[in-house]
């Protein structure tokens, strides 16, 4: 089924009755006719229908799969464009799912007012230009345009159907006669090239995006005015166009200071700035850059020519005078000022005159100038300040420059090329033949005589004398220690270097046991105080080693057999700061016999004071550098012994290793750091016995309180019986905050106050560990004596009572003691009356009231007894006498 205007669209395998529908309306719910409604998947078009007049459309003809749509105005809605749903682009639109024989329905959208993009589109002098395709496009991964129309004749445009964005491009293509290009002069077009953004509203025209068109006849290039500071136009300004370093042409300002340069192709470009004329203002790259690496860009678009004016500021100027060695002017010397920024780059350049000056104007201000000075033979180039040779990355002292200043003083004393000869001599005098030699850059080699002679060398300069640096290396091995130095130069043209090389040495003996046997298999090391050569052998099968050859110096040699064998210096030591060198100064043969010997131990004893256990105490021993040399655990007696140890001073260390550690750490003797401990010598082969310690067990013992009052006691002494651990030898008591004082159980403390007490013991052992947690006990002094006393009793109530009527009495009872009264009773009694009532107990000081209920049982004068009993406090009785009538 199709609705109106709709157009059938088929994609292969697809079925009739599959497809999309919805209806288009404005944002104000109006339904929208001609909406071109585009299919695409993956981005690939697959057909495109319009809305009728109720704004409905469908699809048709669709495969199963997933779909974008895009919705455009073509019939002047005044709306804009959008993909589904109200997304700006393919990458954001949102995807469409059909299922095969069905049509996807209710795909509904609803479209914002338009914007608008207009303009005019003129050619260079304004006129307007008709039939200019203008486009707007939005990026996004690639190009995609959003709107199309043509200049009318007027040269004016307008596109609609515009979605609200900030960043649409507008492109203008014109026929053939015209460049290309995007709004704001951007040229070429391209989807990679550079463009002005240009914004949008909903609803709103965004005016003036005009465009003026350049012929493709129209020139390329750069022009522009050179002044100085003070506004005066400047002739003769040398103006130098490059494009990536590389040279584009030159030109020179006119007398108005104008310039241009032609012919040039669209892109960036550098330019450079130099006075040629003898203004005396400073070169300069664009726009008052020093260098090419600083020089901004001017981007030349094809049709136009770029305007670049610049101001020169006051040069300034280097000067100064080149001389021989000894003080003659040289002229027509080349002398060049170079700034480096990556590679050298020369910024002035002039020759000396007649008597030898020379000045470089033109210069910017800088503090980096390097100058050089380019002679003829037989002088040698040079940079300021004696430095050759002169490369482009060489060193040099740079000169500072400052604008509209002269930098004067900048002098060079020339050096020539020289002739030297010389002859090589050994340390005995004996000329030396084919020792290659290196002077002033040249090398030569000495013939049968010990000679030799080279031409053009180069002398240098050192703490400003001119000098001749030489280097010589004679055959291998007999001379093995090359010689260098410098000779200062004498006379400009030759020089005389002779030159001493030391003779090759070397060590060689015998290594045996204390018996005089030799020892094969050792190994034996040589080194150089020097810190260079350091090498080793291995005796043969008759003891021999040797070191052949060897440089001068003074050397250590080291022997380590292995085995019961203890290693050593040649000398015996084994400590290196205590060896005496061997000493070699040029052809010397030195026989070093060595006699090596077993290892030696030290041994002894370790007590603990407070225990009878000695064992597991960890015996070490440092060398005299502070370096472990041999370890060592004491059996239960603390017997110890250290194998392994060679000639030399330690010190040892007594540590208990146990694993609960209860002893304090010491060196010997009794010091407290390996420092300070008491140096023990062994000698070669032997056994060093007797270095016995005594240390501290760092345990305290415990006490314990066996007897001793606790709580409240009624005399002033109390009595206690306690004990320490097995390792106590004496015990300490107090009382109180008392001092600790020496005590023996049983201890009794007399002349106690009353009130609370505490009492304190601790154990001492023999090592003078005390405990820290003494044992204590707190109790209480009461020597007072309490008493519970029935005092004074009071009757209250009526004289006279009815016989068989209930009245009331009172009794108040007093316990006049210091103590509580208990089992407090009332007795009363009389003719017709009885009542035996208990009380409980009357704290001390208390006054307690019974009330009683009486029924005389009697008529008459009745004497009633009430009587107050108690179990401790005594009883007392008092009478009361009422008369009872009918």
């Amino acid at each position: 089924m199709l609705l109106g205007g709709a157009t059938f669209v088929a994609t292969p395998g697809a079925t009739a009755d599959a497809g999309i529908s919805g209806t288009v309306r404005s944002s104000n719910g109006t339904p929208l006719k001609d909406v071109c409604v585009g299919v695409y998947q993956s981005r690939v078009f697959q057909g495109e229908t319009k809305t009728a007049s109720n704004g409905t459309y469908l699809v048709g003809g669709l495969g199963a799969g997933g779909y974008q749509l895009r919705f455009e105005d073509c019939g002047g809605n005044g709306v804009e464009y959008e993909f589904y749903e109200n997304q700006p682009t393919f990458d954001d639109a949102n995807t469409v799912s059909v299922t095969e024989g069905q049509i996807t329905a209710g795909i509904d959208v609803a479209l914002e007012p338009e914007g608008r993009i207009s303009g005019l589109v003129t050619d260079i002098e304004g006129n307007p230009v008709a039939g200019v395709g203008v486009y707007a496009y939005r990026r996004y991964n690639s190009r995609f345009t959003v709107g199309f129309t043509e200049t009318e004749a007027n040269g004016r445009y307008l596109i609609g159907g515009l979605r609200q964005s900030s960043d649409y491009e507008v492109r203008f293509y014109p026929a053939d006669t015209f460049v290309s290009q995007s709004f704001d002069g951007h040229s070429p077009v391209n989807i990679f090239g550079d463009y002005t953004p240009v914004s949008v509203i909903s609803g709103q025209e965004t005016p003036n995006i005009d465009a003026k068109l350049v012929l493709l006849t129209a020139p390329t290039g750069i022009a522009g005015t050179i002044r100085g500071s003070n506004g005066t136009p400047l002739q003769d300004i040398c103006v130098g166009v490059y494009q990536s370093r590389v040279f584009q042409g030159e030109t020179k300002t006119a007398v108005d200071g104008t310039y241009s340069v032609k012919d040039l192709v669209q892109g960036p470009y550098q330019m450079r700035f130099q006075d040629c004329g003898g203004n005396g203002v400073e070169y300069e790259f664009y726009e008052n850059q020093p260098t090419f690496d600083d020089a901004n860009s001017i981007a030349v678009k094809t049709g136009y020519m770029s305007t670049v004016d610049v101001v020169l500021a006051p040069a300034g100027r280097i000067s100064g005078l080149v001389t021989d060695a000894i003080g003659n002017p040289v002229a027509g010397v080349g002398v060049y000022a170079y700034r480096r920024n990556n590679s050298r780059f020369t910024i002035g350049s002039t020759e000396t005159e007649a008597n030898g000056r020379y000045l470089i104007g033109g210069l910017r201000e800088a503090s980096d100038y390097e100058v050089r000075f380019y002679p003829a033979e037989p002088f040698i180039s040079q940079s300021y300040d004696s430095i050759s040779p002169v490369n482009i990355f060489g060193p040099y002292t740079q000169v500072s420059v400052v604008s509209g200043l002269e930098t004067p003083n900048i002098d060079a004393r020339l050096l020539q090329y020289i002739s030297v000869a010389g002859t090589i001599t050994d340390s005995r005098g004996n000329s030396v033949q084919g020792c290659n030699v290196t002077v002033g850059g040249k090398s030569a080699a000495t013939d049968s005589a010990g000679g030799y002679e080279v031409t053009f060398a180069v002398p240098t300069i050192e703490n400003g004398i001119p000098v001749i640096r030489y280097y010589a290396s004679c055959p291998y091995p007999t001379y093995l220690e090359a010689v260098s130095g410098s000779v200062p130069v004498t006379n400009p043209s030759s020089a005389i270097v002779d030159l001493v090389v030391p003779l090759k040495n070397s060590i060689s003996g015998i290594v045996t046991n204390s018996d005089g046997e030799p020892i094969s298999g050792c190994s034996v090391s040589a080194t150089a105080r020097s810190g260079g050569l350091s090498t080793g052998v291995v005796t043969n099968s008759s003891g021999v080693f040797s070191f052949d050859p060897l440089l001068n110096g003074e050397y250590d040699v080291w022997v380590y057999c292995g085995g019961d064998y203890a290693p050593q210096f040649h000398d015996g030591t084994v400590d290196s700061e205590k060896v005496t060198p061997i000493l070699l100064s040029g052809g010397d043969d030195r026989v070093i016999n060595v006699q090596v010997g077993g290892f030696s131990s030290i041994g002894g004893k370790v007590s603990i004071l407070g225990r009878n256990d000695f064992s597991d105490i960890c015996v070490d021993a440092y060398g005299s550098d502070g370096t472990w040399a041999a370890a060592g655990v004491t059996d239960e007696i603390g017997s110890y012994r250290l194998d392994g140890l060679t000639l030399g001073d330690y010190r040892l260390r007594f540590t208990d290793c146990s694993f609960f550690p209860s002893v304090i750490t010491e060196f010997y003797r009794d010091e407290s750091s390996l420092e300070s401990a008491d140096v023990v010598s062994v000698a070669k082969d032997q056994d060093r016995q007797e270095i016995d310690a005594e240390l501290r067990d760092m345990e305290p013992p415990n006490t314990y309180i066996e007897e001793g009052p606790t709580g409240r006691i009624l005399t002033d002494a109390a009595a206690f019986s306690f004990r320490g651990s097995a390792d106590a030898t004496k015990i300490q008591c107090r009382i109180d905050s008392q001092p600790f004082t020496d005590c023996t159980s049983p201890k009794t403390f007399t002349d106690l106050t009353d009130g609370p007490h505490t009492a304190y013991f601790r154990a001492e052992d023999s090592a003078g560990n005390q405990d820290q947690t003494p044992a204590i006990r707190d109790f209480t002094v009461d020597t007072i004596v309490y008493k519970a006393v029935i005092g004074k009793v009071n009757v209250k109530g009526p004289a006279k009572v009815r016989k068989g009527r209930v009245a009331a009495y009172a009794v108040n009872v007093t316990n006049a003691g210091n103590a509580q009264a208990t089992g407090v009773r009332l007795v009363v009694s009389g003719r017709g009356i009885r009542l035996n009532a208990p009380v409980g107990v009357i704290n001390a000081g208390v006054t307690r009231t019974v009330n009683l209920r009486l029924r005389p049982s009697r008529t008459g004068r009745v004497t009633a007894s009430f009587k107050v009993t108690s179990d401790n406090a005594g009883s007392r009785t008092v009478k009361k006498t009422i008369a009872v009538r009918k």
